[in-house]
């Protein structure tokens, strides 16, 4: 298991963050509805603010 407490992370370590398929992280890409991303030396990476941001912007609170 790689350290994921770096600022990028690459689509693996977040498919694992989140715990989701790494397909899932590429049909979000493709479709523009997951976090933002930059892409270095032709790698997609996500920074961790980002990530939070998208995290915020797809908070559900049900009242119970």
């Amino acid at each position: 298991m790689r350290d994921l407490t770096g600022d990028y992370l690459t689509t693996q370590d977040l498919a694992q963050l989140l715990d989701v398929r790494v397909k899932t992280i590429h049909n979000w890409r493709y479709k523009g509805v997951g976090p933002r991303y930059v892409k270095q030396g032709g790698v997609v990476r996500y920074h961790r603010d980002a990530i939070n941001e998208w995290r915020e912007r797809h908070e559900v609170i049900t009242h119970a």
